[in-house]
Formats: structure tokens, C-alpha cells, sequence
């Protein structure tokens, strides 16, 4: 939301700059800069934070306050545009929110309750270190608590990784014990005998990790697990792009994945339902990286051979810092605000519910 508001100011401050600088320009149009749209630029998610931290005796601003003083002000024929990180949306600090009366209102949402998915972006993760870069590369990690130089995994060949999927991270916060059960029966599947016997490319098929190592151990595995969280997204996706792997994206009613047609047909990432997870890494991910198939086939199941998986990280890395970034991210909201055509980031329905 911060970024999203400085990068606006900036855009903004920008060019007001230029028509100053320009001789006979006395003013510009602020559809320029904003599209048809009049952004609300409220940091929503540090007014909720703020709230649930510090005492309510304490003179902190109540943004609950706020969104009845601006309805009042918001015209009905007037489209409004603004960005919330928070899983629930703006339901986490307005109450009694009923979305649905709001058509004028667009919601670009980072957590997972919106008009609009795009990025949910903590930490910039380095890519990691190919084979034939110098291993001695670091990435400051401060957020984890690790020493201020930790050495980069090493991107070494699908052939010569450990597992075929994992999942690194907390095993609770989904809905449902969604995560718990994911990994449980993720586990069993490890050691299922006939899921063995398809398994013909000599990686353990499942891992569960939760540790400062957890790079290291991605760095392990062909597919990285991302299972939703207490909304319909987790940082780990955008995490699992950043340093060039290939994410599965779990979720439960309807998946939240950012440029979710571009990421289709590049084929950057996959997205299941919870309870379509053990079919994927049976009946998909372990018959085709079996495979001896080298062809570029545009069905999901000939594309996950183990000869092609460099491949798609390589394409993945690509467009790291066109889509995977902060500064990435925020260019193609303001393309997706000016010109649609121009952005890969897509409205889709609204859900059914915030936290689904």
C-alpha cells in the first residue's frame, strides 16, 4: 500500500515538474497519471496493524471512521480505484462492508479480496546462484533473524535436486486445517509404495521444511508447494518467482495468482484446489517427469519433464524484474490504471466471501 502510494506521488510530482518546465504549459490532465480513475491513497493496512498493537486510549487515527466520511464525498458515477494487502480487504477495517454496493469501486487486492489479484510482496529475494555464477554471492535476510551474510543456494540441474516438491513455512493459519492436512497427506505420499513404483526420476517425491534454511531447501526441489494462507495468497508465491522456481499455488475457492492468463500461457506457475493436490503429483507431475520427452509440448503434462524445468526457471527469471518486483509490480498497476491493454494484470470476480 505504501509503495503503491509513493509510486503514485511520485508519478504524480513528476509531472508537474515537466509542465513547469515547459514554456505556455500551465496545467495537465490528471488522467495522465490516474486513467479514468480518483485514487484513495490510505494506508490501510498500518491503520489496522496500529489498531491491534497499540492501545485504543492512545491517539490512534480509527480509519473505521474514515470510510463513512468518504462515502459521503464519493460521487456514484465516478470510478475509484485503490490497493489493500490485507486478506480481508477492506472488510479488515470497515465494518459492515457490503462490497457488492459499490460498483464504482475497484480493488486492487494483494491478500486475496478484490477486484483485481496483484502481487503480495514482502521481502526482494535474490535469484538463486546458477552453477556456473560464484557461489560466494549473499543476500541480506534481516526479516528472519540469520547473520547479516548468508551464502546463496545453488540452482543446481532438476536432474541433480533432491526432491520433486516441498513445502517450507508454517503449517497452520488455512482455513480448515488446510495446510495440516495438505502436508500429511503430502507425506503419505512419500512413502506410498505405488507412487514410488511411477516415479522413475530418482527424487524423493515430498518434503516438509519450516527453518531458517528454507532457501536452501527450495533450492532442493523442483516444484515449491505455496498453500494459501489465513487469506488466498501467501508471500511464499511471489517469493518462489523472485528466485526463479516454479510455484503451486494451493488454494481453496478460487485461486488468487497475479497475471493469472500471462502466467498460464507462459506456463510459469500452477494452481490446484486443495483437495486436486495428490492427483496433481501423481497422475501429472510424477508420470511426466518420468518421462525421457524432450519436446516442447503445450500440455501441462509433457511440459514437467525433467529436461524442461530449466527451461521454464530460465523463463520464470526472465521476467523477474518485469513482474515479480516491487518496481515491476507497480508499473503494471499503473499501466493496468491508464491502459489496460498495456498491464497483464486482469480483473476476475469478486469472491464470495473475504476470507473464503
Amino acid at each position: 500500500e505504501n509503495h503503491f502510494i509513493t509510486h503514485l506521488e511520485s508519478m504524480y510530482d513528476k509531472r508537474m515538474d515537466e509542465v513547469s518546465a515547459s514554456p505556455g504549459a500551465s496545467h495537465f490532465c490528471l488522467q495522465e497519471v490516474f486513467g479514468p480513475y480518483i485514487p484513495i491513497l490510505v494506508p490501510w493496512t498500518d491503520h489496522y496493524v496500529n489498531r491491534q498493537l497499540l492501545s485504543v486510549n492512545l491517539h490512534v487515527p480509527d480509519v473505521r471512521r474514515l470510510w463513512p466520511l468518504l462515502q459521503r464525498k464519493m460521487r456514484p458515477n465516478v470510478p475509484y480505484i485503490l490497493l489493500v494487502q490485507n486478506a480481508q480487504g477492506l472488510k479488515a477495517t470497515v465494518v459492515n462492508l457490503n462490497m457488492a454496493a459499490m460498483p464504482n469501486v475497484l480493488v486492487l487486492s494483494a491478500g486475496g479480496y478484490g477486484h483485481v489479484p496483484v502481487p503480495l510482496l514482502k521481502q526482494a529475494e535474490d535469484a538463486l546462484v546458477t552453477h556456473s555464477s560464484s557461489t560466494q554471492a549473499t543476500a541480506p535476510p534481516p526479516a528472519y533473524g540469520l547473520p547479516s551474510e548468508v551464502p546463496r543456494p545453488l540452482r543446481k540441474h532438476p536432474t541433480n535436486r533432491t526432491f520433486v516438491a516441498t513445502y517450507v513455512g508454517g503449517d497452520t493459519n488455512a482455513p480448515a486445517m488446510m495446510r495440516e492436512n495438505l502436508i500429511k497427506g503430502l507425506q503419505a505420499l512419500d512413502e506410498d509404495p505405488m507412487a514410488n513404483a511411477i516415479n522413475k526420476s530418482k527424487l524423493r517425491i515430498f518434503s516438509y521444511y519450516k527453518g531458517h534454511a528454507w532457501r536452501e531447501f527450495m533450492a532442493r526441489s523442483c516444484f515449491s508447494l505455496c498453500p494459501r494462507g489465513f487469506g488466498r495468497t501467501s508471500y511464499h508465491f511471489m517469493e518462489a518467482l523472485q528466485m526463479g522456481l516454479i510455484p503451486i499455488h494451493v488454494y481453496r475457492d478460487v485461486p488468487w495468482v497475479p497475471y493469472l492468463d500471462f502466467m498460464q500461457r507462459e506456463q510459469l506457475a500452477i494452481a490446484v484446489r486443495y483437495d486436486e493436490v495428490e492427483n496433481l503429483m501423481r497422475n501429472v507431475l510424477l508420470t511426466s517427469l518420468s518421462s525421457t520427452s524432450t519436446s516442447s509440448s503445450s500440455s501441462q503434462h509433457d511440459s514437467w519433464t525433467l529436461a524442461n524445468i530449466e527451461e521454464t526457471e530460465q523463463r520464470i527469471l526472465s521476467y523477474r524484474e518485469s513482474h515479480f518486483s516491487f518496481e515491476g509490480a507497480l508499473n503494471h498497476i499503473h499501466a493496468f490504471m491508464v491502459d489496460t491493454g498495456k498491464s497483464d494484470l486482469q480483473c476476475q470476480r469478486l469472491p464470495d466471501s473475504a476470507l473464503g
